[in-house]
């Protein structure tokens, strides 16, 4: 019988350690897009301007921001456009890398 709680207990914790970096990684990615929204805009654009740019209601794109949620791919590659931003940093929070290939002759 405590064998069953001690794997209930440890199921508990990995859920709550895989939440607590979900909402860790929530958190980042709503920081990079204030962040570049603010460096695009140099603040004249506010969260509710963006919100109508991107066709979603304002509290979504304020759950984005605050880390609350996150936008869906299609929606990070408009807001990378948008903030002339590489989706890959608001994502991942570096730039993507792409290396060239040499084609062979």
């Amino acid at each position: 019988m405590s064998i069953g709680r001690g794997l209930r207990r440890s199921r508990r914790s990995e859920w709550q350690e895989g939440k607590f970096i979900g909402d860790l990684w929530k958190k980042q990615i709503g920081e990079r897009i204030r962040e570049a929204r603010i460096k695009r805009f140099k603040g004249t654009v506010t969260m509710a301007d963006l919100a109508k740019i991107l066709g979603v209601p304002y509290r979504t794109y304020q759950d984005w921001e605050l880390g609350k949620n996150t936008p869906k791919h299609e929606t990070i590659i408009k807001l990378g456009n948008i903030l002339k931003t590489d989706p890959a940093y608001l994502r991942f929070g570096h730039e993507l890398r792409v290396q060239e290939v040499e084609s062979e002759k």
